[in-house]
């Protein structure tokens, strides 16, 4: 009879064992999403600034030629210009969606549970805060 209890208890922790690896996967799930996110936000910025850098350089490059040289390049000066200002919108409109997430409450990143306001860690999955 003690045979029979014994194998009850082991299936017992097996199914203890196996939600418990269920859950670590679903957090490991959830924390590369996240890291993939603000990998994907990062090189978004990065490639707008670097765009943006571009697209200065070409305006003061049209306007050092225009004053030394007489060249006209006023039409070619607004086309950057407009450029210029499209990347600074495309960058705004980051800066607001990160805002939006922030204000959108002190969530935790990986697992969404709200942890109190002094809490360093996420009570549920332990992310740093």
């Amino acid at each position: 009879m003690k045979t029979v209890e014994r194998v009850t208890d082991m299936e017992f922790d097996l199914s203890k064992l196996q939600e418990a690896a269920a859950d670590l996967a679903q957090k490991a799930v959830q924390g590369v999403n996240y890291v993939a996110q603000k990998g994907k936000e990062t090189y978004d910025r990065l490639s707008l600034e670097n765009e943006l850098n571009k697209a200065q350089r070409q305006l003061g490059s049209y306007y050092y030629n225009q004053v030394r040289m007489g060249a006209d390049h006023g039409s070619a000066m607004a086309e950057c210009i407009a450029n210029i200002d499209s990347i600074m919108d495309a960058l705004s409109e980051l800066d607001g969606a990160a805002a939006a997430v922030q204000e959108k409450g002190d969530a935790c990143p990986v697992c969404g549970a709200e942890p109190t306001p002094d809490a360093m860690f996420c009570p549920k999955c332990g992310t740093k805060l």
